[in-house]
């Protein structure tokens, strides 16, 4: 959260006089976890995740986009994608409720767009 600080100034002539210090703070109001569905996974296992954003504000946000690297690490010099997406498997979920799919790029990077989270409400992503 970002905290600010303002003060006015006025002045008139050679006078100059300051306000008080108004304190504020803005506070986020989109927040996102990402869990995976079971603790341990075998050997050519599908990994099952779910991303969570809630909105704490009084407004819906529109055209949200989820991006996800798929576990991407740099080995020696090359970069190494240990998960792949299998298509047609994202689910979306505006509180609670089944969504149409949203628009999904299997990438890497893994891109999921056009979502909307309602004014005070969450969307779940699995």
């Amino acid at each position: 959260m970002a905290r600010f600080t303002n003060q006015a100034q006025l002045r008139y002539g050679n006078e100059i006089t300051n306000s008080n210090i108004a304190v504020g703070e803005i506070t986020e109001v989109l927040s996102a976890t990402k869990t995976a569905v079971r603790d341990t996974y075998g050997q050519n296992e599908n990994v099952t995740y779910v991303i969570s954003i809630v909105n704490s504000g009084t407004t819906a946000f529109n055209g949200i986009t989820v991006t996800d690297n798929l576990g991407e690490y740099l080995f020696n010099t090359r970069e190494l994608t240990p998960l792949t997406y299998i298509p047609g498997t994202v689910k979306y979920y505006a509180n609670g409720i089944l969504q149409a799919t949203p628009a999904v790029t299997a990438g890497p990077p893994l891109t999921i767009t056009g979502i909307t989270v309602p004014a005070g409400g969450n969307v779940t992503l699995t």
